[in-house]
């Protein structure tokens, strides 16, 4: 189980604050961008799942082998930017199994085609558990109710089949079992569904055991 480091502020919410530098803020998206952000905007928002054959000892303690659902909805999330996403992975069929929440800010890189999206962590996430369906709940939403997971955010890039997404290793840096290690991700966004790698590495740069990949089928709405 993986969980979000706790101890960044909501200093800065997008990778803008390092991708870039300070003469590009204020620039507009090209053409392109904005294109690529409407059609990545629809491609992310979704219900998602993995199939249930071979992945449904939820008891085993391995989360990849766990059945999993992805819940990924737009919301109004008052001052933290235009385009959020409610982001829920959960045990299907269980409610009480939640396995993490995240709200997601997309946004295009100024002077760029690379689009990113920035991880944003809850610091009670029992109060925004019902967001999947109620929605409404993020409207009232405030500064202390979140913090960035500053470092992880997730480069995409437009490919002919849909988007692929990164993470840089070299920033970004998680609890894995109590341990602090960084990890890569990869993500690749399809019509029919979502695929997600991930690879962790020791500060020195050994790379450990790889956790499997996670293939998640687009649902009907």
């Amino acid at each position: 189980m993986v969980d979000r480091h706790p101890s960044f502020p909501l200093a800065c919410l997008t990778a803008l604050c390092v991708l870039i530098a300070p003469a590009a803020f204020g620039a507009q998206p090209s053409r392109r961008a904005a294109q690529d952000l409407a059609e990545l905007q629809a491609l992310l928002s979704g219900r998602f799942a993995t199939d249930a054959q071979g992945q449904t000892d939820a008891d085993a303690g391995d989360a990849s082998r766990v059945a999993v659902q992805r819940v990924v909805l737009p919301v109004r999330a008052g001052f933290i930017g235009d385009t959020v996403f409610y982001v829920q992975e959960s045990v299907p069929g269980d409610a009480r199994r939640v396995l993490s929440q995240q709200l997601w800010l997309l946004e295009a890189l100024p002077g760029s085609t690379l689009l990113v999206t920035s991880p944003i962590a809850f610091n009670e996430p029992l109060r925004w558990r019902d967001g999947a369906r109620s929605p409404e709940l993020f409207r009232s939403i405030l500064p202390q109710d979140v913090k960035a997971v500053v470092g992880c955010e997730i480069a995409w890039r437009k490919v002919a089949a849909g988007f692929d997404g990164a993470t840089d290793p070299a920033r970004c840096r998680l609890s894995v079992d109590g341990v602090l290690v960084h990890v890569e991700q990869h993500y690749q966004l399809r019509v029919d569904g979502l695929m997600l790698e991930e690879r962790r590495f020791q500060g020195s740069g050994q790379r450990l055991a790889d956790a499997s990949p996670l293939h998640l089928r687009r649902q009907a709405p």
